[in-house]
């Protein structure tokens, strides 16, 4: 990636009051795209092996946070986080974030609430852009969000996971009916509960529902059954 170089500022230093993003695109480049490019096979081993363990400059992170396909932001968020470059990493969640990454938004409002634990900004934007199209990572931003005392983010959250989540992995639909329990919304829990019976999923659907009416199973009726023990099998 290359990025501008601004006369009279010294390369790998950030300009103060500018956003990274910003400060890697030139006016007249901000609202323009162009030609995507990918490193030649040979090079990106050769660079692998050799530059392992250098970190690289402002220019790169901020360049990568103005131009990375939005399928890359999290892997660079990731590897900048790793770096302790945590400025650059929270600039790339946000914008994975922007663009309905869920494991991305946890790791924002993670890594933000570990820095600015009052500031509930960052787990407003992650429930604003979070799609609930995946139950497992959909449960992961709810854990973040409920670590983080985001009540209000976590309710609106949690409402639409319930509603439109879909319903049709096990494990996965598992994971998030911990999570809303964990988060105490019951309300949501109890819609959820509801979806995940018509879906079919009746052993998830055991472990939630209140009451233990159908401890002992369902009939085809889809009614409980009634109690039964070892003598009333054949």
């Amino acid at each position: 990636m290359l990025s501008p170089v601004k006369i009279g500022i010294r390369r790998n230093q950030r300009t103060p009051g500018v956003s990274s993003a910003t400060a890697a695109t030139p006016p007249s480049l901000r609202t323009a795209s162009g030609p995507l490019y990918r490193l030649a096979d040979y090079l990106d081993q050769h660079g692998r092996h050799d530059r392992a363990d250098q970190i690289p400059p402002i220019d790169f992170w901020t360049a990568a946070a103005a131009h990375a396909h939005p399928a890359d932001l999290a892997a660079l968020g990731n590897a900048a986080r790793a770096r302790g470059l945590y400025r650059d990493a929270a600039q790339l969640y946000k914008h994975a974030t922007t663009h309905g990454d869920l494991n991305a938004s946890a790791n924002l409002v993670n890594l933000m609430h570990a820095l600015h634990p009052a500031d509930h900004r960052p787990a407003h934007h992650a429930a604003r852009y979070a799609a609930v199209n995946d139950p497992y990572t959909v449960g992961r931003l709810l854990d973040s969000l409920w670590e983080a005392g985001a009540e209000d983010q976590l309710r609106e959250l949690a409402g639409r996971a319930a509603r439109h989540t879909p319903v049709d992995g096990p494990y996965a639909v598992s994971q998030l009916l911990d999570s809303l329990r964990e988060a105490g919304a019951k309300d949501q829990l109890r819609e959820l509960v509801e979806r995940v019976f018509a879906a079919g999923l009746f052993v998830q659907f055991v472990k939630f529902e209140e009451g233990g009416e159908f401890r002992f199973g369902h009939e085809p009726n889809g009614n409980a059954a009634a109690p039964w023990a070892w003598d009333d099998l054949e």
